[in-house]
């Protein structure tokens, strides 16, 4: 992680996504154009960067194959959280109606939301594709996208 990097998301809340996904990017972009703060940085799992986070926590972009976030990232209150519970607490962090959809996802039985990620998470590439590279973002909200440059990562 570069010093530019490190400064970037230091105290952020940071989204790490599968940057293949068809689904995933849309979703990520959904929610950058909705974080009027513009607080949350996103950091595709495939580059440099996603790996570097997710080795702290003893994930790799395999073993995880899913969306993590990282509430006040690089900072001793960080924590981490995966699958559902990172769709909820990113859909809290926007206005409304958004953050009310978020907390009903976190209301929502964990076993159940659980159930519901799981196979959205086995037919996400069928229906929504897969990209051979993680795609660039466009101007608008790129200055909220983190290692997409990276090796892996770039625009073919």
């Amino acid at each position: 992680m570069t010093a530019e990097q490190r400064a970037e998301l230091t105290g952020r809340p940071v989204l790490l996504y599968d940057g293949h996904c068809g689904m995933c990017n849309g979703l990520v972009q959904f929610c950058a154009k909705r974080d009027f703060e513009r607080r949350m940085r996103y950091v595709p799992l495939q580059s440099e960067l996603g790996r570097e986070l997710l080795t702290r926590y003893g994930e790799t972009p395999e073993s995880l194959e899913s969306i993590a976030i990282f509430p006040e990232a690089l900072t001793r209150q960080e924590q981490f959280f995966h699958h559902s519970d990172a769709v909820a607490w990113a859909l809290r962090q926007l206005r409304a109606p958004w953050n009310w959809v978020g907390r009903m996802v976190r209301w929502t039985p964990r076993f159940l939301r659980e159930a519901v990620y799981a196979g959205i998470g086995r037919i996400r590439y069928a229906v929504f594709g897969r990209y051979p590279v993680c795609p660039i973002p466009g101007p608008e909200i790129r200055a909220q996208f983190v290692g997409v440059t990276d090796a892996g990562c770039v625009k073919a």
